[in-house]
């Protein structure tokens, strides 16, 4: 085997130059550097699919109850119909299966200033992941709202698909206000890993 010494390889025009055959391996040795200006496909990654979804309504959240979260607004994502508004769920897209970050932020209020105590679940295929939040409340109207965040890194194959939920139990059995807004009172997030 020979050392081939060029300063650029260039494809005849219109087609497109390929290094190695299948099987083979390229190594790039330690201590070289690669530099894209260009567009690079097939390796790397850019964090696709995402999605980040927020509710806009404030719904009343009945006591004892485990509610769905409906999210209404899709505030960005990697294309067309990631999150679907329609049935309030992320489902992961042909090709996408790995691993992602999922991020649940809820708000509740209490406008009746009783104690509070509530969880928030993230679902995986109609099953519960897990117990988030369980925060209680005081009745002094200062501290009658709840503010809570989890995340979690989840394995997902092609199909399975993310909801999030709340429950709630007041010290008068009422009903409390699950706030959104056109802010990030209340969303779901999400996003593949670069592995």
């Amino acid at each position: 085997m020979g050392t081939l010494f060029v300063d650029k390889l260039d494809p005849q025009s219109g087609t497109s130059l390929e290094i190695g055959s299948s099987g083979d391996t390229i190594t790039i040795p330690s201590g070289c550097t690669i530099t894209n200006n260009g567009t690079q496909t097939g390796f790397g990654g850019t964090n696709t699919p995402f999605f980040n979804v927020l509710l806009t309504s404030a719904p009343n959240i009945n006591h004892a109850t485990t509610t769905k979260i409906n999210f209404d607004t899709v505030k960005t994502e990697s294309s067309t119909g990631i999150y679907d508004t329609s049935n309030s769920k992320f489902t992961v897209p042909s090709g996408q299966a790995g691993n992602y970050e999922i991020t649940l932020k809820v708000r509740l209020i209490d406008t009746d200033n009783n104690m509070m105590r509530t969880d928030f679940y993230i679902y995986k295929n109609g099953s519960s992941l897990g117990q988030f939040g369980g925060l209680t409340t005081g009745t002094d109207q200062d501290l009658r709202g709840i503010d809570s965040c989890c995340s979690i890194i989840l394995d997902l194959a092609v199909g399975d698909y993310i909801e999030a939920y709340t429950y709630v139990e007041t010290s008068d059995s009422g009903t409390v206000i699950l706030y959104g807004s056109s802010g990030y009172e209340t969303y779901l997030s999400g996003f593949k890993l670069v592995e």
